[in-house]
């Protein structure tokens, strides 16, 4: 079998594997590895905690706080996925730090994210309601409007989430091809917004729509499942 790699994808024999694959794929291994790191690492973990257990903490808190706000008793399935996907998506956005063209970017990334969260929720909903509860969702009031909302619902977050990472890396390219060599200060500190804080916000928004991804109603409903 011949391996060939080019700058924008890797062939194996005949098959093209994309750059956004390739890179999506690495950036799931560093996160898989950086989680047994923490495992390990949590064995020394203290009562009172400081430094990085200190932040591992309070992310996790913040996690768990939402969740428990937004779908009530099952908090703990979703926590974890959302603090998933949160990272999966900063991780895949920060690689365009060390010069690689972020997943995201690519369209069809953040659309296998939005239906991973369509599949993931309605899952859920079948599980904790059972197959003719959950099914009471899409009778009640007109069958047509919770089918195209639970269908417009990932694709949305699916195209927010690509426009705004692809937007900002277009900015910064056509700020680079303005500047050129006649300014480094601005570029960087643009860069440094597009690539770290816009990616944390990009997580952030993703994460917030998430557990939120449930039957439209004019009131919270804040301890059922859809």
């Amino acid at each position: 079998m011949e391996l060939e790699i080019t700058p924008e994808a890797f062939y194996i024999g005949d098959v093209n594997v994309g750059q956004s694959v390739v890179v999506a794929w690495g950036v799931m291994v560093v996160l898989i590895a950086l989680a047994i790191a923490v495992k390990i690492k949590s064995k020394n973990f203290t009562e009172v905690p400081k430094g990085l257990q200190n932040l591992l903490e309070l992310g996790v808190e913040t996690i768990q706080k939402y969740s428990k706000t937004e779908v009530g008793s099952v908090w703990e399935e979703i926590a974890p996925y959302c603090a998933t996907i949160g990272l999966y998506i900063f991780g895949c956005c920060m690689v365009e730090l060390i010069g690689i063209r972020a997943p995201t970017t690519d369209l069809s990334m953040t659309l296998a994210l939005g239906l991973g969260t369509f599949f993931w929720i309605n899952y859920m909903g079948f599980r904790k309601k059972g197959f003719f509860g959950r099914m009471k969702h899409y009778v009640k009031p007109i069958p047509i409007i919770p089918i195209l909302t639970d269908v417009a619902v990932p694709i949305s977050m699916a195209c927010r989430l690509y426009g705004n990472i692809l937007a900002g890396m277009i900015v910064m390219e056509l700020i680079y091809g303005a500047l050129q060599y006649f300014a480094i200060a601005i570029p960087a500190a643009l860069s440094l917004y597009f690539n770290f804080f816009d990616s944390a916000i990009q997580a952030y928004i993703f994460i917030l729509r998430s557990p939120t991804y449930r039957k439209p109603s004019n009131k919270r409903q804040t301890n059922t499942w859809r």
